[in-house]
């Protein structure tokens, strides 16, 4: 009897935690915010991924002692066979300005991860209110990064920040947590402007690792949980060098210079843009025309060919000077 009764009470807590909706196959996991001006009141939005057989919901600790919630996301990305990606909404009033760390976590990663395999995960925001902060910053990383087996790879992420603050980012290392991936001694990492760069000499065609990043502006902060799969290429990388510092007139256009290496065609990416232009051309000519008097700085923030995601370098900064004052010259009537 004292059997049964205690099979009844492992099975009833299994079913009733808070976690068990998170069963397994995570992918990806990113937690965002923004509050209602002048309020306490904030809206989460939750961005899982999970294997495409898998329909997923996740548990939110708002992280100042109230109920779990269950945030169940309605599906935004399919990849046949591989996995889907969920998104969910969920308000929440807080009775200070915090800070706050909201989160989900549960069990398990996928098994064919080189680092973490079938570990727990853990994702997290940091809710600050104070400063009349309005949430916080957003990655549009996707769910799995593409690089090249044996090359150094880089890849810019992309984010946006409601309050125009600057963005700092990390790796976020946490003991007994495998969150940065490494391989022949080369280790991932990410620049505080958001550049991964990882040399994966070493690494096989195919391999799966994963890989966390935590951004901040400051105040509010939050992180995003993705996975890096490696590819092989038989072509040569790809690598870009901007240049084509100058001084014009407002108003007027500038040519920059983009060198590229490696196999063509190449596809890359302009800072302050968010359209990728692909070429088969080097040195290829990008025109702009800048609206801001003084120093314009330009990068490239991304290249990439057959190989995958290549390396940027170089700059070009394009003064704009106040045109000069055109004086126009007419002939006296009578006598001059």
């Amino acid at each position: 009897m004292k059997k049964v009764i205690f099979t009844l009470i492992t099975i009833a807590t299994f079913f009733l935690s808070p976690l068990t909706s998170e069963a397994s196959h995570f992918r990806y996991g990113h937690i965002t915010w923004t509050r209602v001006p002048g309020t306490r009141t904030v809206t989460f939005t939750v961005t899982t991924a999970w294997r495409y057989d898998f329909t997923e919901s996740v548990n939110l600790d708002f992280g100042d002692g109230t109920p779990i919630v269950t945030v169940t996301g309605t599906e935004i990305q399919y990849v046949p066979n591989n996995y889907r990606v969920f998104q969910g909404q969920v308000t929440h009033t807080y009775a200070t300005d915090g800070p706050f760390t909201a989160s989900f976590n549960n069990c398990c990663r996928i098994s064919t991860l080189q680092n973490g395999a079938d570990n727990f995960f853990t994702v997290s925001s940091l809710v600050c209110l104070s400063n009349n902060n309005l949430g916080s910053p957003v990655c549009s990383s996707p769910v799995i990064i593409e690089m090249s087996a044996g090359n150094l790879n880089q890849y810019q992420l992309i984010m946006s920040e409601p309050d125009g603050s600057p963005i700092t980012y990390s790796t976020t290392a946490l003991a007994s947590s495998n969150y940065v991936p490494s391989v022949g001694g080369n280790t991932a990492s990410v620049s505080s402007t958001g550049l991964i760069s990882w040399n994966t000499t070493g690494a096989l065609d195919g391999q799966l690792y994963q890989m966390k990043v935590s951004m901040s502006d400051g105040c509010a902060a939050t992180e995003i949980d993705f996975i890096i799969k490696i590819t092989a290429c038989s072509s040569t990388p790809a690598s870009a060098i901007l240049s084509g510092t100058q001084s014009i007139n407002l108003g007027q256009s500038a040519n920059l210079n983009a060198t590229f290496n490696g196999t063509p065609p190449w596809t890359y990416r302009l800072s302050g843009t968010t359209t990728d232009i692909t070429t088969s051309t080097t040195p290829t000519t990008i025109s702009v025309t800048p609206t801001v008097l003084g120093a314009n700085t330009y990068t490239l923030t991304s290249v990439s060919n057959t190989c995958g995601n290549g390396s940027v370098s170089g700059n070009a900064v394009v003064t704009t000077n106040v045109p000069p004052l055109l004086l126009a010259c007419y002939p006296f009537n009578g006598n001059a």
